[in-house]
C-alpha cells in the first residue's frame, strides 16, 4: 500500500473527491459477489436433501440441529450422546444455522455461507494483491477442490475460504493502529473458530512470508487479549476439558498415518495440483521475490507426504503429530496466488489467472445429488416407530447415515465426529467387534454387550452378511437388511470387573481401580492385585454378604492369602498348561483356603468365607488360559462362581432430550444399572429428587447409578459450567464492531497509515 493511502476500515475506501475509484470499488465488490454465488452454485440448485460426499452429511446434520433446537451444549441424535460442538469450531456451522433458518433448508444455509465466507477470503486478498483476478481464482481453485469434491470437509473449507483474511488481520495485528488492531483480531478470530486445523498452516505461512522483524509486544499482548474475548466460549472449554476428548496422535496409528499422507508421486500427477503448475511458474519469472513463496510451496508439499516423508520424524512433534499430513497442502494455493501477486509483470499473472479461472471451472466440475429412494423409504420406516429409547446402527457405518436422524426424530449410534464421543475407545472396540461378525462371520457373543447396553433396538446392514446375536430379521428395504432386539435404556447389572480389562462374553461393569463399589453389586471380580486401599474396600464389601473373585497374576500376599509362582502340572479337565510350546507359570496359592482345584500340595482354584460373604481366589492365570486355547469350559466355570440375583427392572414415562432424560422406574430390588448415555462429568442424576452418585462404566463407556428397590423417579440433567461464556465473548464482538466501525471527529488531516508492506516501509 502506498503511504497516500488513508486510514482504512473497510475495504473500499470512499473519497469524495474520486468517484472513478469509487465506481470500480462497486464494480469490483459486485464481481465478486457474484461469483461467490456462481462457484457454489451446485449447492444452491442442490436437492432438499442431498447426498454429500464423504462427511458432508455429518456436517449438514449439524446445521439441520442447530436450525431445529438452537446450540444445546449435548445432543443424544449421536452415538450415545456427545457434547454438541465442544471440540469442533462452531462459527460456520452458526452462520449456515443463521441463514438456513430463514431460507428453511440446511443446504441452503451451507450454500450462503460458503458464498459469504469466500466474499470475505476474495476482498482480504483483493486488499493483499490489489489483483482482481488473483482474487477471483484463490476461491474458484478451492471451490473445485478434493475438500469440497472428495471430503465434503466445509467447515475446513470456510476456514481456507477466509484464510486470506487471517493473513490480512495478522498484519493488521502487528503493524496497526488501536483500531486496526482489534479489526485484525476480529479476523484472526473469524478463522480459528471455523477450523482449528487450518492455524498451524497459517501460522507457519505468516512466518515465512511476513515476518521480518520482532512486532511490537504491545500490539501483541493487546490482540492477544481481544481474541481470548472473541474466542473463549469455545476454547476454554475446548481447552479445559480437551482430557475428555479423542484426538488421534497420528505416529501412534501407523495405518492413520499412512492413509492420510500422500505419496509424492500421487501429489505431482493430481489432476487439481497440475491445474496449478501455471500458477507456481508464474513465480519463476521474478524468483528474487518470490523466493519464501517457493521454497515455502516445496516444504508444504514435502509434509504432505507424511509417512513417506523424508522428515517423518517432524511428526512426533506436539502440535504435528495432531495434524494429518495431506491438509499442509489445503494452504498451496494461497501461497501461490500470494507468490503471484509478488511478480512484477503483472499482465502475465492476470492473463494466467483468467486461464486458470476458466480451466479449473470446466475440467473440475461437480454436482450434488438427492439421497437415493431406500435411503428415504428406511427413514421413513425409522421415523414411524413409535418411543424414543432406542437407538439404530447402519452398517457399514458411513457419513450419509449421520444424517438419518434429522429425517427420522430417532436417537442413532451412528455419528460423524469421533473426536468428540466421550465413549470413543469404547465405541471402536464395538465397531471392532461387530465388524467380526459381518466381515468375517465370527460371533463369540460381544457384540450383543455393547448393543444392547446402547439401545441399538435396531441393526441394520447395507450388505447381505451375518449379524450379532440375538438380532432377528423383519424386513427388506432396497438394499437394507433390519434386523431387530429388544432393548432397554436401563441395564440391570450385578457384576463388577476391576483392574485388567479382557473383553468377556458376559454382562458386567469395568472399572480399571476402585474407589468403591455401585451398591447393587453382587460379586466383583478382581484381576490382577488389588491395591492396600482396595483391600479394604473389597473386604468391607465381602463382609456385608459379597462376593469376590481374585485372579492374581503374580506371586504376593493378596488379602491374607499368599501366592507362589508355579510352572504349571497339566491338570486333568483343563487345557494343556503350555504356552507357545513352553513351561506355562501361573500363580497358586498357601494358607487357610478351602480348596476346589489342587496342584500338588497348592491351591489352584479355593475360596474362604469372610462375614457374610465369601472370597475365591483362582490361580495358573485361568482366565488368560481359558482364552488362550479358547476354553469355553474354564470360562464359564470362573463366572459360574459369581452370585447373580435376577432383578427386574421396568420403567414407564420415559422422556429424553438433548440435556436431559426422565422416567418412573420399578425394580424388584436394589440394582446398579447402565444408563444408555454416555459418561460425562457434567451429568447430573436424581432419584425421587435427590442427587446420586454417577459411575462409569470403562467397557460401554456409559453410566452407572444405583437405583433402590421399588418405584421410584429418575432424572438426568446435564448443567454446562461454560454456558455463560458465549454471552461474554458475544458481547466483545459486538464491542469490538462497534469501535471498529465508529469513526472519530475529524479535526484536522488524517495522518496516513504507516504501510505493511512496499517500498514506502
Amino acid at each position: 500500500m502506498g503511504s497516500q493511502r488513508r486510514r482504512w476500515l473497510l475495504l473500499f475506501s470512499y473519497d469524495k473527491g474520486t468517484k472513478g475509484d469509487f465506481r470500480r470499488n462497486i464494480a469490483i465488490a459486485g464481481i465478486f459477489i457474484v461469483w461467490s454465488i456462481i462457484i457454489f452454485l451446485p449447492f444452491y440448485r442442490a436437492p432438499e436433501i442431498p447426498a454429500l460426499p464423504v462427511d458432508g452429511n455429518g456436517h449438514l446434520f449439524k446445521v439441520y440441529k442447530l436450525i431445529q433446537d438452537g446450540w444445546k451444549p449435548w445432543i443424544n441424535d449421536w452415538y450415545t450422546g456427545y457434547p454438541f460442538l465442544k471440540y469442533y469450531p462452531p462459527l460456520s456451522y452458526l452462520v449456515a444455522a443463521f441463514f438456513g433458518k430463514i431460507l428453511g433448508t440446511p443446504i441452503r444455509g451451507l450454500a450462503i455461507t460458503l458464498t459469504l465466507f469466500s466474499l470475505i477470503g476474495m476482498a482480504s486478498l483483493y486488499k493483499l494483491t490489489k489483483n482482481v483476478p488473483l482474487s477471483l481464482l484463490y476461491p474458484t481453485l478451492l471451490a473445485h477442490s478434493p475438500i469440497v469434491t472428495i471430503e465434503g470437509a466445509y467447515p475446513r473449507l470456510c476456514a481456507l475460504l477466509v484464510a486470506p483474511a487471517f493473513i490480512l488481520g495478522a498484519k493488521l495485528i502487528l503493524e496497526g493502529s488501536a483500531k486496526e488492531i482489534t479489526l485484525g483480531s476480529m479476523l484472526v478470530s473469524i478463522v480459528l473458530l471455523t477450523h482449528h486445523s487450518a492455524l498451524l498452516p497459517l501460522v507457519v505461512l505468516m512466518a515465512v512470508l511476513y515476518l521480518r522483524r520482532i512486532p511490537s509486544g504491545y500490539n501483541i499482548v493487546r490482540a492477544i487479549g481481544i481474541i481470548l474475548v472473541l474466542t473463549a466460549f469455545f476454547y476454554v472449554p475446548f481447552i479445559l476439558d480437551y482430557r475428555y476428548s479423542n484426538f488421534f496422535t497420528i505416529t501412534k496409528h501407523p495405518y492413520l498415518f499412512e492413509y492420510t499422507s500422500i505419496k509424492l508421486k500421487e501429489i505431482l500427477l493430481s489432476k487439481y495440483l497440475l491445474l496449478m503448475v501455471p500458477l507456481l511458474l508464474t513465480l519463476l519469472l521474478s524468483v528474487r521475490k518470490t523466493i519464501r513463496h517457493i521454497t515455502l510451496a516445496v516444504t508444504l508439499i514435502i509434509l504432505a507426504t507424511g509417512y513417506y516423508s523424508p522428515v517423518r520424524s517432524f511428526y512426533s512433534l506436539p502440535l504435528l503429530s495432531k495434524m494429518l499430513p495431506y491438509r499442509w497442502l489445503d494452504v498451496l494455493p494461497l501461497v501461490l496466488v500470494l507468490g503471484s501477486s509478488e511478480v512484477e509483470r503483472k499482465s502475465i499473472v492476470k492473463i494466467t489467472a483468467v486461464a486458470l479461472i476458466i480451466a479449473v471451472t470446466l475440467v473440475l466440475p461437480y454436482s450434488i445429488g438427492g439421497m437415493p429412494k431406500d435411503y428415504l423409504e428406511l427413514a421413513e420406516f425409522l421415523k414411524d416407530e413409535k418411543e424414543r429409547d432406542w437407538r439404530f446402527y447402519v452398517v457399514p457405518a458411513v457419513a450419509p447415515y449421520s444424517y438419518l436422524p434429522a429425517l427420522t426424530g430417532k436417537l442413532s449410534l451412528n455419528g460423524w465426529y469421533h473426536e468428540g464421543n466421550p465413549a470413543d475407545k469404547e465405541y471402536s472396540r464395538m465397531v471392532y467387534v461387530v465388524d467380526r461378525v459381518i466381515h468375517h462371520g465370527q460371533d463369540n457373543n460381544l457384540a450383543e454387550h455393547y448393543l444392547l447396553p446402547y439401545a441399538a433396538r435396531f441393526f441394520i446392514t447395507s450388505i447381505q452378511s451375518p449379524v450379532p446375536k440375538p438380532y432377528k430379521y423383519v424386513g427388506k428395504i432396497g438394499r437394507f437388511r433390519i434386523y431387530e432386539a429388544n432393548t432397554s435404556f436401563f441395564t440391570p447389572v450385578d457384576l463388577l470387573i476391576v483392574g485388567r480389562f479382557y473383553d468377556l462374553p458376559y454382562r458386567y461393569i469395568y472399572m480399571p481401580s476402585l474407589t468403591d463399589i455401585p451398591q447393587g453389586v453382587r460379586t466383583v471380580m478382581y484381576l490382577g492385585e488389588p491395591k492396600k486401599s482396595e483391600e479394604r474396600i473389597l473386604l468391607g464389601f465381602v463382609k456385608e454378604g459379597g462376593t469376590l473373585i481374585v485372579i492374581p497374576e503374580r506371586a504376593g500376599e493378596f488379602l491374607g492369602i499368599k501366592s507362589v509362582l508355579i510352572a504349571m502340572p497339566n491338570v486333568t479337565g483343563f487345557a494343556p498348561f503350555v504356552y507357545e510350546g513352553k513351561t506355562w507359570y501361573g500363580p497358586v496359592f498357601k494358607g487357610n483356603l478351602t480348596p476346589i482345584v489342587k496342584v500338588s500340595n497348592y491351591t489352584l482354584i479355593g475360596f474362604k468365607d469372610v462375614g457374610k460373604g465369601r472370597i475365591y481366589f483362582i490361580g495358573g492365570n485361568l482366565l488368560f488360559h481359558s482364552l488362550y486355547w479358547n476354553s469355553s469350559k474354564e470360562l464359564n466355570f470362573i463366572f459360574s462362581l459369581a452370585k447373580h440375583e435376577n432383578a427386574s427392572l421396568e420403567y414407564g414415562n420415559f422422556i429424553i432430550g438433548d440435556t436431559m432424560f426422565r422416567a418412573t422406574l420399578n425394580s424388584t430390588s436394589g440394582v446398579a444399572a447402565i444408563i444408555s448415555i454416555a459418561y460425562y462429568p457434567y451429568w447430573k442424576v436424581y432419584i425421587d429428587g435427590r442427587e446420586v452418585k454417577v459411575w462409569r462404566d470403562y467397557r460401554t463407556g456409559l453410566m452407572v447409578v444405583s437405583i433402590p428397590k421399588g418405584v421410584h423417579k429418575i432424572e438426568g440433567v446435564y448443567r454446562d459450567p461454560f454456558i455463560n461464556l458465549r454471552y461474554y465473548s458475544l458481547l466483545g464482538w459486538v464491542l469490538a464492531g462497534a469501535y471498529v466501525l465508529t469513526r472519530r471527529k475529524k479535526t484536522g488531516k488524517i495522518k496516513p497509515m504507516r504501510p505493511l508492506s512496499g517500498p514506502d516501509r
